[in-house]
């Protein structure tokens, strides 16, 4: 469970997202993951890959989060995080580590823009839009949390 949440609140992804990610799509030696579903600018987004989890990401399996060589599922996932939760005398869901990703970056005093990119945010400034990130540069960022 530890390690599902730390490549989550590392990456900002939805749970759903990471447990459906592909090890395809992860490219360890480029640093970046290719994921996401809920919206227009979260679809499909290349999130960086910080330093810290790459000793998390195994990719030797057809998905990234596995658990007996097969695909870990949601409700399964859900389960253990309750019962994680539970033990520790907490009460925390998935959605809080994107929180925790967000307050982190804020925190490194990463520039909004970046931040929104790394979550899969829309951009509400059109000046946004024609503003171009290199993935090197949110590389750099993830790695300040």
């Amino acid at each position: 469970m530890a390690r599902l949440l730390l490549i989550l609140i590392y990456t900002g992804f939805r749970v759903r997202e990471l447990l459906l990610m592909k090890t395809e799509d992860v490219r360890i030696e480029e640093r970046y993951m290719i994921g996401g579903l809920k919206t227009a600018a979260g679809k499909n987004r290349t999130v960086p890959i910080a330093k810290k989890i790459l000793p998390l990401l195994d990719v030797s399996g057809e998905y990234l989060i596995e658990l007996n060589g097969k695909q870990l599922k949601y409700r399964y996932a859900y389960d253990l995080l309750s019962e994680h939760m539970e033990n520790l005398g907490m009460d925390h869901e998935f959605h809080d580590t994107r929180h925790t990703t967000a307050t982190l970056l804020e925190k490194a005093e990463v520039p909004l823009l970046h931040r929104k990119l790394i979550l899969g945010h829309s951009s509400g400034d059109v000046t946004d839009r024609y503003t171009h990130v290199a993935l090197e540069q949110l590389v750099e960022d993830i790695d300040l949390i």
